[in-house]
């Protein structure tokens, strides 16, 4: 029966003391399922570790020999180089001359029959154990200063600060220079009307002067009998609007009116030095936009992933144990690769195909991305995913699936002639399956595209 071991956490550690060297470890959890994805708790297991250098078929340049108990979860600890040696002395690696690669061979019943064998790269250099073995711990001299950064945006104004106390009254300075005569002022307000000189003599009698105005209308006489009702007359002109009356004390607060009409989308502001048109999680062209980029010429480029999973259960490629080739191995162009992947001889069926032959949204040039296309998405999934829930039909990126399995994508970069890269979303990792679960192993397929 056939086991599945899933890599939870490989740890460093070294024992050191200032005059002498103590042995070198480092700490490996994994978490053991037997084939129908059971966790194997409470039960000893045999495990066999082995150190490969340079490739994952180089040469083992360290072995021991563990017997751990797995826990209730399934989960072993074990500490790499506190086991029972078989050959080679992990305190004479190398670590400078990698890379290196961690290979298990495990045995559900705690014997030495080993029926699954697993490898993982040592991603980065165990830098302790690199510096114990380098010979000197003297620092080396400090670099050039580097390039003065670019100036951060200006900061929110800060409060005013209190005004001070008013200072002391200055001496009074020396007069200054009589100034130029100023522009004439204006004419002064009229003096008051002189006394009332002597009456003169009468002077003759003039011409006779025009006829004056008409007198005023005397006394209104008594009023006489009522005379017979009239004829009504014809209706007057419309008399002047009067004046507008007060204005009434308000009236009671009406109720909440309706909420209008969203009005229509208002025209783009100004485009910024450097800024882009769209962002990540817009909703755009059959998906949503999780990468932007300029190119050289300043032009706006990006990535968009489509709105659902092509498959949760797809090979990388029928074809399992024939490399494709460096046309299939670049880590950020996908689009080639998966062309590549389906020109190789004898194709017919694969993860990059199902993603080529997609049409969803109305587009026909979505592909299987490339490995770090997949760790680009997997960085920027809170925003893409907060805009799938948004989306009618979308499907988030999750972590693990209802089963409570992680969650798998492939990738379309080729790694070794039976195996490529995936990336593990519930982890965040990029990583392979070595021997029986490479190209052949059943994981997800989302597909991008780029714009």
């Amino acid at each position: 029966m056939k086991k599945i071991i899933f890599s939870i956490a490989l740890t460093l550690h070294i024992s050191a003391l200032i005059f002498a060297q103590a042995p070198q470890k480092f700490s490996y959890q994994a978490v053991i399922r037997n084939a129908s994805n059971q966790l194997i708790g409470n039960q000893i297991v045999g495990l066999k570790v082995s150190i490969i250098q340079g490739s994952p078929s180089g040469n083992s340049v360290f072995s021991e020999l563990h017997a751990p108990l797995t826990n209730s979860n399934g989960l072993i600890s074990i500490e790499i180089g506190g086991g029972s040696p078989i050959n080679g002395n992990i305190n004479s690696i190398d670590w400078a001359n990698g890379p290196f690669f961690i290979q298990t061979e495990t045995d559900i019943d705690g014997g030495n029959n080993y029926t699954i064998t697993a490898i993982s790269q040592l991603m980065s250099v165990p830098y302790a154990l690199y510096a114990l073995n380098s010979g000197s711990n003297i620092p080396g001299p400090q670099g050039a200063q580097g390039p003065q950064g670019l100036a951060g945006p200006a900061g929110p104004q800060g409060p005013i600060g209190l005004t001070g106390a008013t200072g002391q009254q200055g001496p009074i300075g020396l007069t200054g220079p009589t100034g130029a005569t100023g522009p004439q002022g204006p004419i002064g307000l009229t003096g008051a009307t002189g006394v009332t000189g002597q009456q003169g003599p009468i002077g003759l009698t003039g011409p006779a002067g025009a006829t004056g105005p008409q007198g005023p209308i005397g006394l209104t006489g008594a009023t006489g009998p009522q005379g017979p009702i009239g004829l009504t007359g014809p209706a007057g002109a419309t008399g002047t609007q009067g004046p507008i009356g007060l204005t009434g004390a308000p009236g009671p607060q009406g109720g909440q009116g309706l909420i209008g009409a969203t009005g229509p989308q208002g025209p783009p502001g100004p485009q910024l030095p450097g800024s882009f048109e769209h962002f990540i999680g817009e909703q755009f062209e059959g998906g949503v936009v999780f990468h932007l980029w300029k190119d050289s010429a300043g032009e706006e480029h990006g990535l968009i992933v489509d709105l659902v999973d092509l498959s949760i259960s797809q090979q990388w490629s029928n074809i399992i144990s024939a490399s494709v080739g460096p046309n299939a191995q670049s880590t950020w162009d996908g689009l080639s690769n998966s062309i590549a992947i389906v020109n190789q001889a004898g194709h017919v069926n694969s993860a990059a195909l199902l993603c080529l032959n997609n049409s969803n949204g109305g587009q026909n040039d979505w592909y299987l991305p490339a490995i770090d296309e997949l760790e680009i998405l997997y960085n920027n999934r809170m925003v893409v995913n907060s805009t799938l829930r948004s989306i009618s039909g979308g499907s988030e990126l999750k972590k693990l699936n209802e089963n409570l399995i992680f969650i798998v994508y492939w990738s379309s970069t080729e790694l070794l002639e039976n195996n490529a890269w995936e990336y593990f979303f519930a982890t965040g990792t990029a990583d392979y399956f070595y021997g029986d679960y490479g190209k052949s192993s059943l994981n997800y397929v989302r597909s991008v595209r780029r714009f």
